[in-house]
């Protein structure tokens, strides 16, 4: 039995209490969160914007966050994982919000629960939002954690649902098919609301179930879309275009895809509250986000990506290619057992000349010789190196790099956070 917190303890012990206090599988329903949502009186009053997919979701989210603020309003955002520290995960006007004030809010879920059962994800969703209510924020960012018909964030009621690319992840809890896992993304649109699919090759699963509850669907290259020039962008739509916008700051080429849904986010927002050029100019200028192609040091080039599944892995080997020096490439590669790590590695297989490989600290981390036989089957003769962590991985990298080699650092949130640390 775990001894109960107050607001005395600090957020890192109320963390490792919630993520004990509940066993992380139990039964896949939204009638529990509800309750609680309930029973702690969490009713929003704010627009929401419901972000899911496979990958992109936090890049989209960063792009309409920085456009929002930049318009002068109160901005909620929510997402996860976290790379460093939890805080990350919920952000007032882009800022983290403090150790306080979450654990204030996760003492009210707490407190308000009664005795039924929920998973650390549904306790911090309710807890992010608790702390988006007591800052009377003008609207909030909500980013689904998994899948989206039965993800916690869906207990709200957006104002605009947008799913960015979907393709194969998560398989054991939203199913072995790309129509499947589209299906389930799409539980968070709502009939009459405006839903958006970011995706050049729209599931059908997804368009079918958004005609079907009659939501008012908009298609990347068929409502909107967003064309790249030398050096800016223009964004057209049925209704309106904007121009001579600027190219975003966050990397790869995929992140064009995310930036339209985002504007067509905007779009849809305007005829409730109205967002000039100046700010989504200034917020596209302004928008960030780490480990998405993310340039630690130029010389050696260090790129650090949080791609961990086949798509994300394809978007990034083709961004670095264009972005490598001259020298060799060393991997600093680790990954969970539950993914796809064949195809996750295919796509750099004449990319990499050294792999360094580490176990994650994670009960799901897949062990080094599970890597090392994955890189050896579809090349004989990869060179492997393993390390005791994935800091230690780093060190050595940089320690054997020369001014024109390149270090890439991808395969899982915890790659990152592990190599660089607070750094």
């Amino acid at each position: 039995m775990l001894n109960k917190l107050s607001k005395k303890d600090s957020l890192e012990a109320w963390l490792d209490y919630i993520e004990k206090l509940h066993p992380s599988e139990i039964e896949l329903t939204l009638e529990r969160v509800r309750e609680v949502k309930d029973l702690a009186n969490i009713s929003p009053d704010f627009p929401i914007i419901l972000v899911g997919g496979t990958n992109g979701k936090g890049s989209v989210c960063a792009f309409i966050e920085s456009i929002l603020h930049a318009s002068d309003l109160k901005i909620g955002c929510y997402t996860s994982p976290h790379l460093l520290r939890f805080n990350e995960r919920i952000r007032i006007n882009k800022h983290e919000v403090d150790d306080k004030a979450i654990v204030n809010a996760l003492d009210h879920i707490e407190r308000s629960r009664r005795d039924i059962p929920l998973t650390y994800f549904e306790i911090t969703t309710l807890a992010a939002v608790k702390c988006m209510n007591d800052e009377a924020v003008d609207i909030a960012i909500l980013e689904v954690g998994l899948g989206g018909r039965l993800d916690a964030v869906n207990i709200f009621s957006p104002t605009i649902s947008l799913i960015t690319t979907v393709s194969l992840d998560h398989q054991a809890y939203l199913g072995d098919s790309v129509d499947k896992i589209g299906f389930e993304k799409s539980g968070i649109f709502r009939r009459n609301i405006p839903a958006i699919i970011n995706h050049k090759n729209p599931i059908p699963s997804m368009i079918s179930a958004a005609n079907k509850i009659n939501a008012n669907l908009s298609l990347l290259g068929n409502d909107y879309n967003l064309v790249i020039h030398d050096k800016s962008l223009s964004y057209t739509s049925n209704d309106l275009s904007y121009s001579d916008l600027p190219l975003p700051q966050i990397k790869g080429n995929h992140q064009i895809i995310n930036l339209a849904g985002a504007l067509r986010c905007i779009e849809l927002l305007n005829s409730t509250i109205p967002i000039s050029i100046k700010a989504i100019k200034k917020g596209i200028s302004d928008a960030s986000i780490r480990g998405r192609f993310e340039v630690l040091l130029n010389n050696p080039l260090v790129v650090v990506d949080v791609a961990h599944n086949p798509e994300s892995a394809n978007n990034l080997a083709n961004n670095f290619m264009d972005a490598k020096l001259d020298g060799i490439t060393t991997a600093i590669f680790s990954v969970f057992e539950d993914k796809d790590v064949l195809s996750i590695i295919q796509p750099f297989i004449n990319v990499i000349d050294k792999w360094y490989i580490a176990e994650l600290s994670s009960e799901r981390a897949l062990s080094c010789e599970g890597i090392e036989e994955a890189l050896k089957s579809v090349m004989p003769t990869v060179t492997v190196e393993k390390f005791p962590t994935v800091r230690h991985a780093y060190k050595e990298a940089l320690k054997n790099a020369h001014d024109n080699d390149n270090i890439l650092m991808f395969g899982s949130f915890l790659v990152i956070s592990e190599s660089i640390g607070e750094t």
